[in-house]
């Protein structure tokens, strides 16, 4: 299908070309923890011309021209392709040519993993897998290295307000909006857009703009996997919202009042060697062993087996040493409620 296609270069006037083929790759990598190759594949009978524009985020641009012989194949780095726009952040690239007969694909490799060379393919997009409403069906957060990450490339004319919502447990946990200029990408780690969330979650985009979108996942050596986003019909919204009680709001306070005190769990040598203030509380006591049991001081989930809980509960048969804590009067039933709540949702840093 021909197009009219609107290559915004360097900033300038917008530049309207003729094409029968768009191509979107919309995420590859020139720096020292990754590397990019560009494949672009012609399986006609006629040599074809593609032009490539790279476009990172903060609008630097470079741009390069191949011709491919017939039944023939380009595959070749992004240090080569675009050298002009040098190592740094990851960028998009836009492939146009007269050609009607083009596939593309790219591949990322992790070169801090311990091969050196880690690699992972993933097919390009068209302007047709735009949509305004994205899903990255998968975006976890591992409690212990590795991360994840969204990407999108705004497709639209004006400048896009994409928003990421994020779902677990059958809850939104939170909402991370941005502003994106046309043609440009977006990219940011799960953990970084959604603080405090820890574990396997989904994240829906919506952008008054029409939006592509990919999805990274990275294990503890960097290592990358790669799927493209989808389109999808509408953001959820779950029939019970419920305010997550935050580390920093409602947990530490507690901690302030009654256990973070001289003598007790603060100091030099604080009792059980836990320290409660507020710059090490939550490092100290999320899945972390405690010294006078076999459980965990929190298990994020499972109140039942936080010896935290158990010290602040007055049922003897938790078997504890004494209960907590042992300087003031012992904390009231919403208190414990507040913290028995917060490991239920996830013992979250938020």
């Amino acid at each position: 299908m021909i197009r009219f296609l609107t290559l915004i270069i360097l900033g300038v006037t917008p530049l309207y070309v003729h094409a029968d083929t768009e191509l979107i790759f919309p995420w590859v990598t020139n720096n020292s923890q990754f590397r990019g190759v560009i494949i672009v594949n012609n399986p006609s009978v006629d040599s074809v011309t593609v032009m490539l524009v790279a476009r990172r985020n903060n609008g630097d641009t470079a741009s390069a021209t191949r011709t491919i012989a017939p039944f023939e194949q380009l595959v070749e780095g992004t240090d080569t392709l675009f050298s002009e726009i040098g190592e740094g952040p990851g960028f998009s690239v836009q492939l146009t040519s007269d050609a009607n007969d083009i596939v593309g694909a790219f591949v990322i490799r992790g070169t801090a993993s311990a091969s050196g060379s880690s690699p992972a393919q993933a097919n390009v997009s068209t302007p047709d897998d735009a949509s305004q409403i994205l899903m990255f069906s998968y975006l976890p957060v591992p409690a212990e290295g590795g991360d994840s990450a969204p990407v999108v490339v705004n497709m639209g004319s004006d400048v896009a307000d994409v928003r990421f919502h994020g779902y677990q447990d059958g809850q939104k946990v939170g909402t991370f909006a941005v502003m994106v200029d046309p043609l440009r990408p977006y990219a940011n780690v799960t953990s970084a857009m959604f603080a405090g969330v820890v574990g396997d979650l989904y994240v829906v985009a919506e952008s008054d703009q029409p939006i592509l979108g990919m999805a990274f996942i990275f294990n503890s050596e960097t290592e990358p996997s790669m799927a493209n986003a989808v389109p999808f019909s509408n953001v959820p919204e779950p029939l019970i919202v419920n305010d997550l009680v935050s580390f920093a709001v409602d947990i530490q306070p507690i901690f302030d009042l009654n256990c973070a005190l001289s003598g007790c769990h603060s100091g030099g040598s604080p009792d059980a060697g836990l320290d409660l203030t507020a710059t090490v509380a939550y490092g100290q006591t999320v899945n972390v062993k405690s010294v006078q049991s076999a459980l965990d001081r929190v298990e994020p989930f499972e109140p039942q087996n936080s010896y935290l809980l158990h010290k602040l509960d007055a049922d003897p048969s938790n078997n504890v040493q004494a209960r907590m804590p042992n300087m003031r009067p012992p904390l009231s039933d919403s208190d414990i409620a507040t913290i028995e709540t917060w490991i239920l949702e996830g013992a979250m840093n938020n």
